[in-house]
């Protein structure tokens, strides 16, 4: 069946600050095997701190510069969220966010969620316990990635992820 909604949720109190995510993935009825799915699609915050839109996490910018308005920001609170609706269910293939430079520490303790119908019951497809670091984020672009998470074509459920030493997440 695939996912409709993607959700990232923080699993403490505190604020959300997102500067892109990327969704990739397919559907059955589409040729297209390795498609963004995320880009323009309808996002949408628990709340917005600093007029820091949801959207602005699928403007296709990699940026991540909260000051250059590139940024997500929800209010402090418990479990804040973002969403994103797809538009109709895809199979992931891999969920990237990008982390805000110059704020280590700020996503942590996170899942990415997914469910297929809008009053369906989240599954959650991958767990970050701690602290994402962004070392040497300004010269460094390979670090500017906060984690990804990938699903395999023969992942009999969006589960079971587990974390690598280079800080992906592949189903296992």
């Amino acid at each position: 069946k695939g996912a409709r909604y993607l959700r990232i949720r923080l699993d403490k109190p505190g604020h959300l600050a997102l500067c892109e995510v990327a969704v990739w993935g397919w559907n059955n009825n589409e040729k297209d095997m390795d498609k963004l799915l995320s880009y323009k699609k309808k996002a949408s915050q628990s709340s917005t701190a600093m007029g820091a839109v949801a959207s602005r996490a699928v403007n296709g910018k990699a940026t991540r510069l909260f000051e250059g308005g590139a940024c997500t920001l929800t209010k402090v609170q418990k479990h804040a969220w973002w969403m994103i609706d797809l538009g109709k269910a895809y199979h992931l293939e891999a969920v990237v966010i990008y982390n805000r430079a110059f704020a280590n520490g700020q996503l942590s303790n996170f899942e990415i969620q997914y469910k297929t119908k809008k009053h369906g019951h989240w599954k959650t497809c991958a767990v970050h316990k701690g602290t994402v670091v962004v070392a040497n984020a300004l010269w460094s672009s390979a670090l500017n990635m906060a984690v990804t998470c990938v699903f395999t074509r023969e992942a009999k459920a969006l589960c079971q992820c587990a974390k690598s030493a280079s800080g992906v997440i592949r189903i296992t």
